[in-house]
């Protein structure tokens, strides 16, 4: 595994937005970053996603960097789409996008066996409280529940409200603390779980959970 702050399987998500995973609380892009236009959230609140490939590593490298201070390299990225087969990188595109495809939101899992590890999650500032990272997220347990897994796995910082909140609409508690495992600050991990890979109960109330994630046996999941 890469010696990184965020690949030791922590999932980052923005305190400003309760869809994105892990974000550490002082990770705020500088303005000039942000060159994408919000448009109308989608009336049926659901955006388009696809799975990412290596034509995708400029859009992926260019949200990155518009969400960390600390973000992922390229070589990072590479590594995640063709170097990894336990890895999905799954993507949300611009809306208006041209020729050249422009990211807005992306989830880094593996699947390794019985297990859904959950290791990034970004959206772009000026999409955030849209329900991207929610979206993001709960195609991601969907996945893991198709590929047969029985438990999930996450870190998230301990102060980082936002992304507990939201983990927690999953099913997700906290099982262990991990000391000083953060950086810029310090700060403690909360490792968290889940017993079973289902999406919030309102989702699965307006029709758009997946019943077989709901029914499916999970015996630990973060």
């Amino acid at each position: 595994m890469r010696k990184s702050l965020r690949l030791r399987l922590p999932c980052k998500i923005s305190p400003s937005d309760v869809s994105p995973v892990n974000a550490d609380p002082q990770e705020t892009p500088e303005s000039g970053e942000r060159q994408l236009h919000s448009p109308q959230r989608p009336s049926v609140h659901r955006w388009p996603m696809h799975r990412a490939t290596l034509e995708h590593l400029d859009a992926l490298v260019t949200l990155e960097e518009a969400c960390f201070s600390m973000p992922w390299s390229r070589k990072n990225f590479e590594a995640e789409l063709v170097g990894n087969q336990f890895s999905r990188i799954l993507m949300i595109p611009h809306p208006d996008h041209g020729p050249k495809v422009q990211a807005i939101g992306y989830i880094c899992v593996w699947i390794i066996f019985e297990e859904l590890r959950f290791l990034n999650v970004a959206v772009h500032p000026d999409f955030r409280r849209q329900g991207l990272a929610r979206q993001l997220l709960g195609e991601a347990l969907r996945l893991g529940t198709e590929a047969g897994c029985c438990r999930g796995m996450l870190e998230v910082r301990e102060t980082n409200a936002a992304a507990k909140k939201l983990y927690e609409s999953f099913h997700f508690h906290a099982y262990a603390t991990r000391k000083s495992y953060y950086t810029n600050p310090t700060e403690d991990a909360i490792l968290m779980t889940v017993e079973s890979l289902s999406t919030p109960h309102r989702e699965r109330r307006d029709g758009r959970g997946d019943p077989r994630i709901h029914h499916s046996s999970i015996h630990t999941v973060s």
